[in-house]
C-alpha cells in the first residue's frame, strides 16, 4: 500500500472512465479511500497523506428525468400501502385527519 501512489489512482480512473460513468469511479474512489484512511488510523499502516485525495474527481454526470410510466404509480401506492400494514408500531391517526404523505394522495 505504501508504493500507491496519485498518478497510478489517476491512470487506474482513466481507465475506468473508459468503461464506467464518472459516479461510479466516483463511488470506488471513496471506498478505497476510506480503506486507505482506516488502514492509516487503526492497522498502523504509515502514508504521510491519503494518495486519493490528491487525484481529482470525474464530474458526476447528469441527474436523470425519470417520469413514471404506465401503471407504476398504481404499484407504487400500493406497494407504500402494504409496507404501512406491515409496520409493527403504529402512530394513532386523528379523526379526520388526511395523509400529508407526499406519494400518497387522499381517497376522496
Amino acid at each position: 500500500m505504501s508504493a500507491l501512489t496519485s498518478s497510478q489512482l489517476a491512470a487506474y480512473r482513466d481507465a475506468r472512465l473508459k468503461v464506467v460513468s464518472g459516479a461510479t469511479v466516483n463511488r470506488e474512489f471513496s471506498v478505497l479511500s476510506h480503506a486507505i484512511d482506516t488502514a492509516r488510523r487503526e492497522w498502523d499502516v504509515y502514508l504521510l497523506t491519503n494518495p486519493c485525495t490528491l487525484v481529482r474527481r470525474p464530474p458526476q454526470g447528469r441527474p436523470q428525468d425519470r417520469r413514471l410510466q404506465g401503471d407504476e404509480e398504481k404499484r407504487l401506492l400500493a406497494a407504500c400501502r402494504g409496507a404501512r400494514n406491515k409496520m409493527a408500531v403504529r402512530t394513532p391517526r386523528l379523526a379526520g385527519h388526511r395523509s400529508s404523505h407526499p406519494v400518497e394522495r387522499p381517497s376522496t
